[in-house]
């Protein structure tokens, strides 16, 4: 079997295109959006014209550069895991507020993660 005949992996990217990075977009979505809890963190969520965007929010108080971009990245992975869970046209922006994702299991983030979204999703009908 040559390399042209193996099973391409599916694209589960997330692209730039999904990802929210103007500070002055999260201050707006922080004041004006509704806010769900989940197990130490919060998503703030605002509509949207555009499909709906993301943003992570990891605060100098979780230590060094390391340990937040490696929440940052657990909970953009957890969100980007439950895209099916994301209201359409939605920016939603995840904020830690404790360490707890970062300790917790990646498996118990993820449903935790899809629950909260559920939640925001039933709220802004």
């Amino acid at each position: 079997m040559s390399d042209g005949d193996a099973p391409q992996p599916a694209d589960n990217r997330f692209p730039r295109s999904l990802r929210l990075k103007s500070p002055w977009a999260i201050r707006q979505i922080f004041r004006e959006g509704v806010r769900r809890r989940g197990y130490g963190y919060a998503v703030y969520g605002i509509r949207s014209d555009q499909p709906g965007r993301l943003g992570v929010v990891v605060s100098n108080r979780y230590g060094r550069g390391v340990k937040r971009n490696r929440l940052r990245r657990r909970l953009r992975e957890a969100a980007r895991l439950n895209k099916a869970h994301w209201p359409d046209h939605m920016d939603l922006v995840v904020r830690a507020t404790d360490r707890a994702p970062a300790d917790m299991d990646f498996s118990e983030l993820v449903s935790d993660l899809a629950r909260t979204l559920d939640k925001l999703t039933n709220t802004t009908r």
